[in-house]
């Protein structure tokens, strides 16, 4: 039959990235979670596995709008309805390393 062209790397490098961060704990163990207030950081009740993908997506969004102003992530990326409250889209933003806004 022959090979099969292969997934593409952003697949690729998206599904290691997030089993890696999985098996890392990741998620309890946020690298940024320090630079904010306790108030506005807010871990979604969900399991380990969903909050690392939609930290993934969400990261994929920024790349795709870097002109949005991070302020402006919550309302644009519609997280309010996706079941996401401010301090959760925090958390999330705590996973994605680098934010796109560091250097």
């Amino acid at each position: 039959v022959g090979d099969l062209p292969s997934l593409g790397t952003p697949i690729n490098e998206a599904r290691a990235r997030l089993e890696n961060l999985i098996q890392q704990d990741a998620v309890e163990a946020a690298p940024t979670v320090e630079e904010l207030p306790k108030s506005t950081i807010e871990k979604p009740d969900l399991p380990a596995r969903e909050i690392m993908a939609k930290a993934l997506e969400l990261e994929e969004w920024i790349k795709q709008h870097p002109d949005i102003d991070p302020k402006d992530y919550y309302q644009d990326w519609n997280a309010r309805r996706k079941g996401f409250s401010r301090p959760n889209i925090n958390y999330l933003l705590t996973l994605i390393n680098p934010l796109p806004s560091d250097p």
